[in-house]
């Protein structure tokens, strides 16, 4: 049997295939995706970007999950046109 305790690390964030992802914080997501805090706590509100909010007062991404986002995202709307 799995001991989960070893699959999470200090903070409550799920390990990535047992290496330690960091994660983003707002600024840090913001400027990754080139927009500003309050666009990325609107998509937050909308449920449209991947989160984790390990707290009630705390915002983190993930940086994988927010590239494939984005990835994702652009091959849409190419597709539109």
């Amino acid at each position: 049997m799995t001991d989960y305790r070893n699959n999470i690390n200090r903070r409550g964030a799920m390990r990535k295939n047992n290496e330690q992802e960091r994660l983003l914080n707002v600024n840090e997501a913001a400027a990754l995706l080139g927009v500003s805090t309050a666009t990325v706590y609107g998509w937050v509100h909308e449920r449209r970007i991947p989160h984790y909010k390990p707290t009630k007062r705390c915002l983190r991404f993930r940086q994988s999950e927010l590239e494939d986002w984005l990835r994702k995202a652009h091959v849409e709307d190419m597709m539109r046109r």
